[in-house]
């Protein structure tokens, strides 16, 4: 622990307590001359009591230099013996001047020479030699830190959902939200996931990271989901006609009223499959049942999971399928098999 590193981290403006309290840890353990091992990011994590993403996060942006959009307060330092075994990494702390240091070579001599590594600086002369070069994040030297997002012209880069979007793996959440989708019923996270990817590419509109965005919708409908699955609620997942291809299968099963269909709703079928596409209306319609009375059209859903994706998203193509058959109904409306309908 040094007083002068501590000193110089609390004159830095970091921009969020996180950050500066990932500094300030750093800087305790920093000695006098400003470079320190590496400390785990789980031994951080411990003292700041922040998550462990949040310390990646802060470690990564006093690491990335000013003109990339970080901070560049510190640098790190991939170290080798010299029988070749890797050696904790180092710290440096950018910008800090320890100015009672007579002995200690300046910085820029700490860099590699071709294919010689300059000695650490810090040596204790006990022990194999360590030597220093400075850490890539393109060698991933250090797996403790999440390689930066890409940028462009130094902003992160945000882009539409892919049209070949899957739901990622329940293993790949945040583990703040790995357990609430282990909960989900069989079917549920594939469905989400099915009606989040048409969602977002009916919508048209940008994110920086989808699969964050994705985990975020998982903690939103986690309650929704639980009181579905209290209720009885079937989700049928998507499956795979091909590799990367989802099939065109139903949202849940047949709904009983289907029986009371008609050769018009087959007709209103088939337009609502020539305005969303085949595989739109198979997974949202196959399964509902449209009952097409004098003057009014009624979308009998399976679940209500699909009637909330049809009235938040289809009903705009519904009344446009019967416009295209020449049918005008003074009352449309959606309702769940067995329950009440809304306009």
């Amino acid at each position: 622990m040094s007083i002068e590193t501590i000193g110089w981290a609390k004159q830095q403006k970091c921009g969020d307590p996180a950050t500066k309290s990932v500094l300030l840890e750093l800087a305790n353990w920093t000695r006098p001359d400003g470079v320190c091992d590496f400390r785990s990011v789980s031994a951080i994590v411990e003292v700041t009591e922040v998550s462990k993403r949040t310390v990646q996060r802060a470690l990564k942006k006093l690491e990335t230099p000013v003109d990339e959009g970080g901070l560049g307060l510190i640098r790190r330092f991939a170290r080798r013996r010299d029988d070749g075994s890797q050696a904790p990494n180092r710290i440096e702390l950018v910008g800090y001047i320890y100015r009672g240091d007579t002995v200690t070579p300046p910085r820029d001599t700490v860099t590699p020479q071709g294919d010689n590594l300059a000695p650490s600086p810090c040596h204790s002369g006990t022990g194999p030699r360590a030597t220093v070069a400075p850490l890539n994040y393109t060698e991933e030297l250090d797996k403790n830190i999440t390689p930066p997002t890409p940028r462009s012209g130094g902003r992160r880069v945000s882009a539409p959902i892919a049209d070949d979007w899957t739901v990622p793996e329940i293993g790949t959440l945040p583990p703040a939200i790995r357990p609430l989708a282990d909960q989900w019923p069989d079917g549920a996270y594939a469905a989400e996931g099915a009606a989040f990817h048409q969602h977002w590419r009916g919508s048209g509109r940008r994110q920086v990271d989808w699969a964050a965005r994705w985990a975020a919708r998982v903690q939103e409908r986690h309650g929704e989901v639980m009181r579905q699955a209290a209720r009885g609620v079937a989700f049928t997942a998507p499956t795979a006609a091909d590799p990367g291809k989802a099939a065109a299968v139903g949202m849940g099963h047949p709904c009983a009223e289907k029986r009371h269909e008609d050769d018009r709703s087959a007709a209103l079928h088939t337009a609502l499959a020539d305005v969303l596409g085949e595989t739109t209306w198979a997974r949202w319609f196959s399964h509902s049942a449209l009952i097409i009375g004098d003057d009014t059209l009624t979308v009998v859903a399976p679940s209500a999971f699909s009637q909330a994706t049809i009235e938040a998203q289809h009903m705009a193509a519904v009344n446009k399928a019967a416009a295209a058959l020449g049918w005008h109904f003074e009352t449309v409306q959606c309702r769940m098999s067995g329950g009440k309908g809304k306009r």
